[in-house]
């Protein structure tokens, strides 16, 4: 019998040590794979007031249609 394989893709919310660590714990191979790449890229992320004005219009949108996945796309963690 072949053991199906479902993969464990751990995105965004990972704040500290604790956050990695249930990622893992979930079956994420590794959860630092995307912020390695990004290291790597040479590429700095946008500060807070940027990335508020940047992704202003997705949130706006998301709030007319009532739609909480798209509300707040900055630092959350949902458990």
């Amino acid at each position: 019998m072949q053991e199906d394989l479902i993969p464990v893709i751990a995105t965004g919310g990972i704040m500290d040590g604790r956050g990695l660590v249930a990622a893992l714990v979930l079956g994420a191979q590794d959860a630092n794979a995307f912020m390695k790449r990004w290291d790597a890229s040479g590429v700095k992320p946008l500060p807070f007031p940027t990335q508020n004005t940047v992704t202003r219009d997705i949130r706006n949108a998301a709030s007319r249609q009532n739609n909480a996945e798209y509300m707040s796309l900055l630092g959350r963690t949902r458990y």
